[in-house]
């Protein structure tokens, strides 16, 4: 029987794009350690599986959808507006489309990008960023034997 789904399977097709692409760096949401230095992208699944058929028998081979974040934080907010859109744009490129189709993740929605940061007086970061809708491939397969052929006597 196969795993399902790798999530990780996103998180590192994304930062390679991201660092090859923007030469940035993309940290998980709520990860450990210590935060680089701004400006950098921060990850996060808020949907991680959605179905798109209504059979909910079908699970071999699935395809479903999940939703990803992007939000780039920096210490000014036209930097991170900036920032936010040229990544935006990168993902209709054709590059990361390629990337991303090799390992079988298809974009089907890139969302407005919109200010994430709270405002006060006192902020000195600011975070701006976008969503994707992703339609993604579930590996897992049942181990059911299946019959590859039969043989009828006739008497």
């Amino acid at each position: 029987m196969e795993e399902t789904f790798d999530y990780s399977v996103l998180y590192k097709s994304f930062a390679n794009i991201i660092s090859e692409q923007q030469r940035l760096t993309m940290i998980e949401a709520g990860g450990v350690g210590q935060q680089p230095e701004p400006p950098f992208v921060i990850f996060d699944i808020i949907s991680p599986h959605i179905n798109i058929y209504d059979d909910h028998d079908i699970n071999e081979h699935e395809i479903f959808e999940a939703v990803v974040s992007f939000t780039l934080f920096s210490y000014t907010k036209l930097q991170a507006l900036n920032l936010a859109e040229t990544l935006r744009k990168l993902m209709y490129s054709d590059s990361a489309r390629d990337i991303l189709r090799q390992r079988e993740i298809i974009i089907a929605e890139v969302m407005p990008t919109n200010i994430r940061s709270i405002q006060n007086k006192d902020n000195d970061k600011f975070m701006v960023g976008f969503d994707m809708r992703l339609r993604l491939r579930d590996p897992f397969g049942d181990d059911i034997p299946t019959v590859g052929s039969v043989e009828i006597n006739e008497t």
